[in-house]
């Protein structure tokens, strides 16, 4: 009897494991189907979930499916968003192509009403440039070569 029953508990078990597998499998295709209808707003919206829980490389991947699915959407500011994650992620030559893809992109833009709406874009691409320029300058061992060059101009008197 004791061999009965935890063959039907092993079975129950196995049972359970399986379906849930199942579940989670059509689950899966579920959410997939879903995704296939989202607009640019969702992926926004998503990418930008991710950005704030700090899983920027999933945000990067958010990002360039939205910008493969909506080409021609606010450009601009898919580059600076990507290039803001590549930035957290301290990938600054990757973040570097995308902050300045910005400015290329602006450049391109034929409205001023356009202009307008996508020039904080610049700015705040101007800015993470110039974090990173500080940011690599910092471990740049060269970094100190002017300072290294001014002491040498000076004299040093011996104290006796």
């Amino acid at each position: 009897m004791k061999v009965f029953f935890k063959h039907v508990t092993i079975f129950l078990c196995g049972f359970f494991i399986l379906s849930t597998c199942l579940s989670c499998a059509s689950f899966s295709e579920a959410k997939r189907k879903k995704r296939e209808k989202w607009i640019f707003d969702n992926y926004l919206l998503e990418a930008q979930s991710f950005t704030n829980r700090r899983k920027y490389l999933s945000a990067i991947k958010t990002l360039k499916e939205m910008k493969q699915k909506c080409p021609d959407k606010e450009k601009v500011m898919t580059n600076y968003l990507i290039g803001y994650n590549y930035y957290e992620l301290k990938t600054y030559k990757v973040a570097k192509k995308y902050l300045d893809s910005v400015f290329f992109l602006f450049r391109e833009l034929g409205s001023d009403e356009e202009r307008a709406e996508n020039e904080k874009f610049t700015v705040l691409a101007t800015l993470l440039l110039e974090k990173i320029d500080h940011a690599e300058n910092v471990f740049d061992p060269y970094e100190v070569k002017p300072e290294i060059e001014k002491m040498r101009e000076k004299k040093i008197k011996p104290a006796f």
